[in-house]
């Protein structure tokens, strides 16, 4: 499904149910921030470069399966590598990062997040 129109999209607080949104998951950068991220493929999670840029690639965790991060239900993941963008910049909002996991999310992973279908006046969308 694609979740192109802002009425269909989870931010800012709509109640959903697991299962909703299976490539969404929970990025814990230990200590400073919690952020979203989608699932890409089954061991590569798409973050916001600005949830992960402060701390290391071992204080950051991946939960699965869940709609809290207190809750006992779903799977934790380790990051084996952080990618940031090279355009990064603190002050700048839009680059992302990719993150590998250490063990593959499969149980979770039903195919790639669906992006916004491409409008006629896009330059490109990266596939």
């Amino acid at each position: 499904k694609n979740y192109g129109s802002n009425d269909e999209r989870p931010f800012p607080g709509h109640p959903v149910e697991i299962g909703d949104f299976k490539y969404a998951v929970i990025v814990m950068a230990l200590p400073c921030k919690r952020c979203g991220g989608s699932i890409i493929s089954e061991n590569h999670i798409l973050t916001a470069a600005h949830c992960v840029d402060c701390t290391s690639k071992e204080n950051i965790i991946v939960m699965a399966g869940k709609i809290l991060s207190y809750e006992s239900t779903g799977i934790y993941r380790k990051i084996e590598d952080v990618h940031i963008h090279p355009e990064y910049n603190r002050g700048i909002q839009n680059p992302s990062c990719t993150m590998e996991c250490y063990m593959w999310l499969s149980q979770w992973y039903n195919g790639p997040v669906q992006l916004q279908r491409q409008s006629a006046n896009d330059i490109a969308i990266l596939k």
